[in-house]
């Protein structure tokens, strides 16, 4: 039987591939094991290094210059106050979520170490 998408048959190469990923799935489910997991250690630390660059050495930048470049265009008359604050606050989402998640990881850690301590002086007490 052939599948058909968009007028082309593509039965021709669904079938070798459904039987490759099926074939490489418990190869995958076992990578520890077997070694495969170093096989890729290069790729995964190229791409740890990328989001690194992108994230925290650039993405500060980037996120400024995205502010500026918006403030701009709302001082022109291109975009208003509403659109400018929406687009403030998606910059500023998608260029410091390392900067706010690693102050509302403090944060927690701070309330639960002051939780902990009322615990300590209620049971001293």
């Amino acid at each position: 039987m052939k599948l058909h998408f968009n007028g082309k048959t593509i039965g021709t190469w669904v079938a070798p591939s459904l039987a490759l990923i099926l074939m490489l799935t418990p190869c995958a489910a076992m990578a520890d094991g077997v070694g495969i997991a170093d096989m890729f250690a290069p790729v995964t630390s190229m791409l740890k290094e990328i989001v690194n660059l992108l994230i925290f050495t650039w993405g500060y930048y980037l996120g400024i210059l995205a502010l500026a470049v918006q403030g701009i265009r709302c001082w022109q008359g291109k975009i208003g106050l509403d659109r400018l604050g929406i687009w403030a606050i998606g910059i500023t989402i998608v260029f410091f979520a390392p900067n706010l998640v690693s102050y509302w990881k403090n944060k927690a850690a701070q309330q639960q170490i002051a939780y902990l301590f009322e615990i300590a002086k209620s049971h001293i007490a």
